[in-house]
């Protein structure tokens, strides 16, 4: 029987996360984690993060003034509670996104709750969850009205505010720009993780598929969870929110916000627990916190092991990032009938991690590739999170040359 004259190759697509050492936390600063999921790691990160210094909700017409900052215009002699401009939440995309910090009684700009006072925050006011800095931003006052305590969620059916012209909204939905989506998450994930009703004037906040409509006795639930977490894994940290972060740890609160220092916390915490595999608990399980603040070791394109295949495809096909793991990589065969087989194997939660797979033919090595149609595909076995996938062509020349294709 002739072998198949064919060619395997991995493409892929990676957003590295940007991190910067000066932002990262200190090194002992989530020792009560190690190795904890679900409820247990959620307890161990509430009393890593309780205690906080309290800032009274007046002095925020200050302290936001430094922590959302655009830094485009540095401050005078780079002083770091001066007074500068700033960016305004929800409203990138509006000649208005970047305004003078002066607090001028809240015509420019006023403080938004990103988990609203009537969804079970600040019951009553002068609880600490009331002026917390990490769910707290500065906003234009009618983006904010706008927004008014609808919970976040995808979807479009108002006309969009001038204000907020990249922000999508339903009679009880908000979906902010994609430069909000991934802050707004962690601050929310932060709030359900900070606050569980122990402490007095708190309410114990929890994330949910589909809050009440109906907010009155302002009821202690926020969401869409499904949709945050998305939002957590697809918007990674950026430079900007790291810097407030650390912003909130040294000058303000002296606590951080664990889902921006390591957005895998949160699949780890709402995930895990369900036997879901995301690209945040595969790095979780195969790092330490110190190697995931190090992009050399557990970044996309980082090879620890040498095997050729970077961090995001071990993830895709299930493999292990150290260890060289042949049985990971796609095969061609040619069956006892002539046929080709392309065998490959996939997570079966790719969804969530936004992987996608496309097997790609062409006559020659040097291409053209398309993407493979006409073709049965088979499921022929699932071991934990990860499937293997058949493929066989339903036509194909004497001299076919297959690739898979990862992408995110």
């Amino acid at each position: 029987m002739p072998r198949p004259r064919g060619i395997i190759a991995i493409f892929w697509i990676a957003a590295s996360t940007l991190l910067a050492d000066q932002y990262s936390p200190p090194s002992d600063y989530y020792k009560r984690t190690i190795s904890l999921q679900g409820s247990t790691l959620d307890s161990a990160l509430n009393a890593t993060i309780r205690s906080h210094t309290v800032r009274t909700y007046d002095q925020l017409r200050q302290d936001l003034a430094v922590t959302d900052r655009d830094w485009a215009f540095p401050p005078p002699e780079n002083s770091a509670t001066a007074i500068t401009k700033i960016l305004l939440v929800y409203s990138e995309g509006w000649s208005g996104y970047s305004r003078s910090g002066v607090w001028d009684s809240g015509s420019t700009w006023n403080r938004e709750h990103c988990w609203p006072d009537s969804r079970g925050v600040g019951q009553p006011d002068s609880g600490p969850d009331f002026s917390d800095m990490h769910h707290l931003r500065a906003a234009n006052p009618t983006a904010n009205s706008s927004r008014s305590n609808r919970y976040f969620d995808v979807g479009a059916t108002f006309s969009p505010v001038t204000q907020a012209p990249l922000a999508n909204w339903t009679s009880e939905t908000w979906e902010p720009p994609d430069t909000d989506k991934g802050w707004i998450a962690r601050a929310c994930l932060y709030m359900a993780t900070r606050y569980d009703g122990t402490e007095a004037n708190t309410t114990d906040l929890i994330l949910v598929e589909t809050p009440p409509s109906s907010t009155t006795g302002n009821p202690p639930q926020m969401g869409r969870k499904s949709t945050l977490l998305l939002w957590n894994r697809l918007h990674p940290p950026s430079l900007w929110e790291r810097r407030r972060n650390q912003l909130v740890y040294d000058l303000y609160q002296q606590n951080r916000n664990p889902f921006i220092d390591y957005p895998e916390f949160a699949d780890v915490v709402y995930e895990a627990p369900l036997g879901r595999e995301t690209r945040q608990t595969w790095r979780y399980r195969h790092f330490s916190l110190a190697e995931l603040d190090n992009e050399t070791v557990s970044g996309d394109l980082a090879d620890p092991d040498g095997d050729g295949m970077p961090n995001l495809l071990e993830f895709a096909l299930g493999a292990l990032p150290r260890a060289h793991d042949p049985a990971a990589a796609p095969a061609l065969q040619r069956t006892s009938n002539g046929s080709l087989r392309f065998t490959y194997r996939r997570q079966r939660d790719r969804a969530l991690s936004a992987i996608n797979y496309v097997v790609e033919t062409a006559t020659t090595p040097a291409g053209p590739w398309t993407s493979l149609t006409n073709a049965t595909e088979t499921l022929t076995g699932t071991v934990g999170t990860v499937e293997t996938i058949t493929v066989e062509p339903s036509a194909a020349p004497p001299t076919l040359f297959m690739r898979l294709r990862v992408t995110r």
